[in-house]
């Protein structure tokens, strides 16, 4: 029998790399770097609050569905999990921003380099 974390390892690194991916994209934005300027020492805790917002919003699995079109109008619809799924997803979290946050440190941070002696 498989473990049922076995089977959420390629979610978890899905999930991951796509916060980390929209982390590095948003250091490509003026106004990020308008920020990053104004507040220096803010960056990190910039990273991390996009980390966290994107790790909670893809453990919980709140949805976001729009249909829409010229002719018709539309309508969004969310779907937020039930109080048990939401307590569940506490430990989604964890793994999810765990995980983003060392694939983003060990892809941003100069490697390790043995001192000389």
């Amino acid at each position: 029998m498989i473990p049922q974390d076995a089977t959420e390892v390629v979610p978890y690194l899905t999930t991951a790399a796509t916060i980390v991916y929209i982390q590095k994209w948003l250091k490509t934005k003026p106004a990020y770097a308008g920020f990053v300027k104004a507040f220096p020492a803010a960056d990190k805790w910039a990273h991390r609050f996009v980390g966290g917002v994107g790790a909670f919003i893809m453990a919980l699995g709140i949805h976001l569905t729009w249909n829409w079109s010229m002719d018709t109008g539309g309508a969004a619809h969310f779907t937020i999990p039930s109080l048990w799924s939401m307590i569940h997803g506490g430990s989604d979290w964890f793994k999810v921003y765990i995980l983003q946050h060392t694939i983003y440190e060990s892809t941003t941070r100069t490697p390790y380099t043995p001192p000389k002696g």
